[in-house]
């Protein structure tokens, strides 16, 4: 019975010292995980569908008012016909024949010296953009432009007021 005794004391020493030994190492795990960075994703996450659309109304502006300053018309009618809707070029088309000598698509007779986005909105199948067109002497043009994403074109100009 004594060596039992002494057996069963040894066996709780030793599991009280393995417990006092372990309990450090458990309580720096979560400490050491927490530290560690996070394994980089392999796979590459797409832009969303409304910041692809804000890049390609920012594009298009951009690209825009480029042909105008280099009085590149035949850039002007190309952009126009591959980034518009027929139902916006013609809205174009009638507010320049009410104005002449001012383009529809900035509603002006130059172009902007920086173009920005300044907020979105979505209602039915268009994302509105508010486009806002710097004309480098501290006044500007607030547009709304709305972004069709079934046509995935620009379906809409109007000027802010």
């Amino acid at each position: 019975m004594a060596k039992s005794l002494i057996t069963r004391r040894r066996t709780t020493v030793l599991a009280v010292a393995a417990a006092a030994l372990a309990l450090p190492l458990a309580a720096a795990a979560p400490a050491a995980a927490a530290a560690a960075p996070a394994p980089q994703s392999a796979v590459a996450v797409a832009p969303s569908a409304e910041s692809a659309s804000e890049q390609f109304v920012l594009d298009f502006y951009n690209e825009y008012a480029e042909a105008i300053r280099t009085g590149d018309q035949s850039a002007k009618n190309e952009l126009r016909a591959t980034r518009l809707t027929q139902g916006a070029r013609d809205q174009i088309a009638a507010y320049e024949a009410a104005n002449p000598g001012l383009d529809g698509v900035v509603f002006a007779d130059r172009a902007p010296v920086s173009v920005t986005i300044e907020g979105a909105e979505g209602t039915a199948g268009t994302i509105w953009y508010q486009v806002f067109l710097n004309w480098g002497d501290g006044s500007g043009t607030l547009l709304d432009v709305g972004y069709s994403n079934v046509e995935h074109l620009i379906n809409n100009v109007r000027i802010v007021h």
